[in-house]
């Protein structure tokens, strides 16, 4: 007599969540100081809450970065 086998599914593998990181472009305080003392003007990272100009928004760079790494970027 042939018993048969019940088949076992292999777990799935879970994609890494992806986030949606956000450069703002810097302002022109900021690209001025830069100047002024030989930097380099950097853009900040857009928070959730903060309402910013149309201009800096609309000159943003985004990212999708996943959330394991998300620390890493933003240091």
């Amino acid at each position: 007599m042939l018993t048969k086998q019940k088949k076992i599914r292999k777990p799935k593998k879970k994609k890494p969540k992806v986030a949606t990181i956000e450069f703002l472009e810097p302002t022109k305080r900021e690209k001025n100081m830069a100047g002024a003392y030989g930097g380099i003007a950097m853009g900040e990272i857009r928070r959730p809450g903060i309402k910013y100009d149309r201009d800096r928004l609309a000159n943003s760079k985004k990212f999708r970065v996943a959330t394991a790494d998300e620390p890493r970027v933003r240091a």
